[in-house]
């Protein structure tokens, strides 16, 4: 992993520790100054390798620690995964595994996750909108996603740490 010093005009990337299980087109979010990586694949094997390995990264230590696995196995949650007033992380839809191969496409799903970091418990919510990769954010008590159509879509989801 790398960063950056935003506010040092004279900085240069910095490496840190690698995360532990090693994937791409992973959602990730930064909560009470920890950083989370979530879901994610193996090459571009869209169909048969989403994972449901979750972690944080704690950079006071720059160490990685797992964390409950999610409920089934995602990829293309990098724009549809974020953080909801630096309480908890929301994952809309994404791609889990296919019955059979491993070309693209994977399964799309029609759901809502919830991660609540403080119990350490990922919940799933039903959701209207169907997708992989979809931009994604909160405004109030409202999800708004862009949809495969392009389409702005609000939805009314309570969110809480309870």
């Amino acid at each position: 992993m790398w960063s950056l010093d935003l506010l040092d005009p004279q900085a240069t990337w910095v490496t840190h520790a690698s995360m532990r299980h090693p994937r791409n087109h992973i959602g990730a979010a930064a909560i009470g100054g920890k950083f989370y990586a979530i879901g994610g694949q193996l090459l571009e094997l869209e169909g048969c390798s989403n994972q449901d390995a979750a972690e944080v990264y704690d950079p006071a230590t720059d160490t990685w620690t797992d964390l409950p696995p999610l409920p089934q196995p995602l990829g293309h949650i990098t724009p549809s995964t974020f953080a909801v007033d630096g309480a908890g992380i929301v994952i809309i839809s994404g791609v889990t595994d296919k019955s059979s191969g491993c070309s693209p496409p994977g399964k799309v799903l029609r759901q809502a996750l919830y991660y609540n970091p403080t119990a350490a418990v990922w919940y799933t919510m039903g959701f209207k909108v169907k997708g992989a990769s979809m931009v994604s954010g909160v405004i109030g008590n409202h999800v708004y996603v862009i949809d495969r159509d392009n389409e702005l879509q609000r939805v009314e989801m309570l969110v809480t740490t309870d």
